[in-house]
């Protein structure tokens, strides 16, 4: 880890030796921290996608050391406490986010927990009219069945199923979601 630290660090001084002259101190600063906050973020989700948790989370908060606003950040240590079930802190981590990504990481908590209303309330937000990613849609029938809009479930399925058709989970929450409809 020492040597790819090093490695990245002199790819850091070359792109910094790319920026103009002109620049000035504290434009150079903030790439150079924009440039060490994107290696990092890119560490932390590769240390999770191998399901190493506890090295992401750390880096997470290395990153929040340095820039303690940083909302990328923010979501990836949330997820980590999601991973880890760790919802209230994982809340915390996600307040005063309004991004879609936010409302549907806090729309999986409150569905973990069982808040089918509250989930419900956060994957509605997580979906805008144009979104077009299926597990948004699909998060939000999920949630929709749980608390029994069935209609607006079949919706979803729906359109989860018009962006991925080959969907099975989908599928067989259509199916789910249109017998209990009927009754």
């Amino acid at each position: 880890s020492e040597g790819k630290s090093r490695e990245a660090n002199i790819l850091l001084e070359k792109s910094i030796d790319r920026i103009p002259k002109k620049l000035g101190r504290d434009h150079i600063e903030y790439f150079q921290l924009n440039n060490i906050i994107t290696i990092r973020l890119c560490l932390s989700k590769t240390y999770y996608l191998l399901g190493h948790i506890h090295k992401a989370k750390k880096t997470c908060n290395d990153i929040l050391k340095l820039m303690p606003s940083n909302q990328e950040a923010k979501k990836q240590l949330a997820r980590c406490y999601i991973n880890t079930k760790h919802y209230t802190k994982a809340l915390a981590t996600l307040s005063r986010i309004k991004d879609p990504y936010a409302c549907t990481l806090r729309g999986s908590i409150y569905l973990a927990q069982n808040f089918y209303k509250k989930a419900l309330t956060e994957f509605k937000k997580a979906v805008p009219k144009s979104c077009n990613l299926p597990s948004r849609h699909y998060n939000l029938g999920i949630a929709s069945i749980k608390f029994g809009e069935y209609n607006n479930a079949i919706q979803e399925f729906k359109k989860t199923l018009y962006l991925d058709p080959s969907n099975i989970q989908a599928k067989r929450m259509l199916f789910r979601a249109s017998l209990k409809n009927s009754f």
